[in-house]
């Protein structure tokens, strides 16, 4: 079984730094329990702002952990967050 979220948490991007139609990917490392371990930007939106709300929502969130063999694994994940235009 892949690793997935459960409840992805919004970002929370201060209005001064806002800007239409960015994104942000973070990588974020899960462990065996489901909680996030790790987080950071693969692909930046170009504001640090942003950013740092991606990341901070990536870590704010729950994940199931990753299985394999019956096993529970550490995994990764993907983390989007995209502004609206």
């Amino acid at each position: 079984m892949r690793l997935r979220f459960i409840n992805a948490a919004p970002p929370d991007i201060p209005k001064s730094a806002y800007r239409a139609n960015a994104s942000a990917n973070a990588l974020v490392t899960v462990g065996t329990d489901g909680r996030p371990v790790s987080a950071k930007i693969v692909l930046s939106s170009g504001s640090k702002a942003i950013d740092n709300a991606a990341v901070v929502a990536a870590m704010k969130s729950t994940y199931s952990p990753e299985m394999s063999n019956c096993k529970l694994r550490t995994g990764t994940y993907l983390f989007k967050v995209e502004t609206a235009p």
